[in-house]
């Protein structure tokens, strides 16, 4: 697998969450509820939407799969399908 590893400025991503785990979470840009029922992250790739994977190691939330959120990012990235990012920040929209 080819990981670029890109940096920018923090920044807020607004998406639903697509799988969570107790150590990871993935949420997904432009997609509705409707969209993500019974699917994978994998399956959900071909959609139009960017994909953002993160550890729940340092941060902590009550968001679950089909939660809209906010997500603070510290602005690193590795670009895969699914970007890997670090984030500071999660708050639950809907």
């Amino acid at each position: 697998m080819n990981e670029m590893e890109q940096e920018s400025s923090q920044q807020e991503i607004r998406g639903i969450v697509v799988d969570k785990s107790d150590s990871d979470m993935i949420i997904a840009t432009k997609l509705t509820k409707d969209q993500i029922e019974n699917k994978t992250p994998e399956e959900l790739i071909g959609y139009d939407t960017d994909m953002y994977q993160f550890s729940l190691s340092e941060i902590s939330t009550k968001a679950n799969i089909g939660d809209i959120v906010n997500v603070t990012t510290t602005g690193k990235y590795k670009l895969t399908k699914i970007a890997k990012t670090e984030v500071t920040n999660i708050e639950v929209v809907e």
